[in-house]
């Protein structure tokens, strides 16, 4: 069996697929396949290494782990990777993943690959001191045209999902489906109709997210509240949006 990574079109935008003759290098694979979702990984140097590791109840939520785990790190460390070694023993992952720190000139980021939310319940340890009381904030976007929410995570959360929540509604249609269907200036013109200012140096953009391009954030919000995973706080309505 040959050894590759590839992307494929995802509701979601994007989805990352590692094929290996054996499951840890099919991880590793995975893992370069997502960090070519941001930049030309032929640009990052292999110069610095760290150690990382998760577990799992199962080999498709381990690969979720080890995935959302590289997210955090190239978040918090300001890092982009390009190579991995993987060793797996049942449900546990360790690695080390090769790269550098991240220079905007020279590896020109395309996207932020986005995880899941933590949504710890009142009294965990690990949620914020001055909120422990209530739980894990848990922000979920709307798009350009619709509101956002603050909830808050439970107990439940605990069991059902990790201490996890979404973090959007999620997309009904890819970035490309949502060009074909979208003009940025029409966009634009609907929400300046409704109050809703947005300021963006790309029609492109604006367009790849269209209202109509995601999932009904109300429902996703709904469903994250009545299945017990986080608890509606707040509704925010959308004044101004700024589009980088």
């Amino acid at each position: 069996m040959d050894t590759y990574w590839e992307h494929f079109e995802h509701g979601a935008d994007i989805g990352v697929r590692g094929v290996a003759p054996s499951k840890q290098e099919a991880f590793a694979q995975a893992a370069v396949a997502l960090c070519a979702v941001i930049t030309d990984i032929e640009q990052v140097a292999t110069e610095e290494s760290i150690a990382v590791s998760c577990s799992a109840v199962d080999d498709e939520l381990l690969l979720v782990e080890w995935l959302n785990t590289l997210i955090f790190e190239m978040a918090t460390r300001r890092m982009l990777f390009a190579r991995f070694d993987v060793e797996i023993y049942g449900q546990q992952l360790v690695a080390t993943a090769w790269g550098e720190p991240l220079q905007r000139d020279k590896h020109q980021p395309a996207v932020e690959v986005k995880g899941a939310t933590r949504a710890y319940g009142p009294g965990h340890a690990d949620a914020p001191e001055a909120l422990r009381s209530a739980g894990q904030p848990v922000l979920i976007g709307g798009s350009m045209g619709t509101a956002s929410y603050i909830l808050a995570g439970t107990t439940a959360s605990e069991q059902q999902a990790f201490s996890s929540a979404c973090h959007g509604a999620g997309r009904a249609m890819s970035r490309h489906q949502a060009r074909r269907q979208y003009r940025g200036r029409e966009v634009i013109d609907e929400l300046a109709g409704r109050g809703i200012i947005i300021k963006s140096p790309s029609l492109r953009g604006v367009a790849e997210e269209a209202q109509g391009a995601y999932k009904n954030v109300a429902a996703v919000v709904d469903a994250a509240d009545q299945s017990g995973l986080a608890r509606k706080v707040a509704r925010l309505e959308p004044l101004i949006v700024v589009k980088g």
